[in-house]
């Protein structure tokens, strides 16, 4: 079992993202999830160091590929060889974009996340993380054709269960906008079952 740190959305704010590691260490973490939108403005070459010093896993965002100018070409090969999915013991992560998943995207909130639970069910994981949006929420979708609870708690012990998904938006490390809240990291305890947003 491990006690996991999500980042997400950096967008070159290695400040930010130096913070989020320190904290999360206190936090007891040992392993560390980039899901992507690493690069931007700021410093996107420290930021791409740190994933490959530091990250357990990492997938790859809609702006690492459009920014790969920002950083040199051995820092583009490690951004463009990044997978768009990846799936651990018990959770599977995307950046949370349609073009680049179609199932496991932001935009299956619309349709009651019903590709994202056909997609956990196919590969038997109950968690799904993801970014994209900059607004960190999570939701519980007890089956199929159940429609999606809105949890609002800042932390959560998860609901062991034949069918019950998790969907965690972890919200934006490095570049929050108006409205979706503010920067922050999540915290996956894989022991415990225990979710909890960090804010920064």
């Amino acid at each position: 079992m491990a006690h996991w740190a999500f980042v997400s959305d950096v967008h070159g704010n290695y400040r930010a993202l130096a913070r989020a590691e320190q904290a999360a260490r206190t936090r007891g973490a040992d392993q560390f999830v980039v899901l992507g939108d690493l690069i931007g403005r700021g410093e996107p070459a420290a930021c791409v160091a740190w994933a490959r010093a530091h990250a357990a896993l990492a997938v790859v965002g809609n702006r690492d590929l459009d920014h790969l100018a920002l950083v040199d070409a051995d820092a583009q090969a490690f951004l463009r060889a990044l997978p768009t999915r990846a799936v651990a013991a018990d959770f599977v992560v995307t950046h949370g974009d349609a073009k680049l998943d179609r199932a496991l995207s932001t935009t299956d909130e619309r349709r009651g996340f019903a590709r994202a639970y056909a997609a956990l069910a196919a590969v038997d994981r109950p968690l799904w993380f993801f970014g994209h949006s900059h607004h960190a929420r999570v939701w519980r979708k007890r089956a199929a054709d159940a429609p999606p609870e809105l949890l609002l708690d800042s932390s959560l012990v998860l609901e062991r269960g034949p069918g019950v998904r998790y969907l965690v938006n972890v919200g934006t490390t490095g570049r929050p906008l108006g409205g979706r809240g503010p920067a922050s990291f999540t915290l996956y305890d894989s022991s415990r079952g225990y979710v909890e947003r960090v804010l920064l």
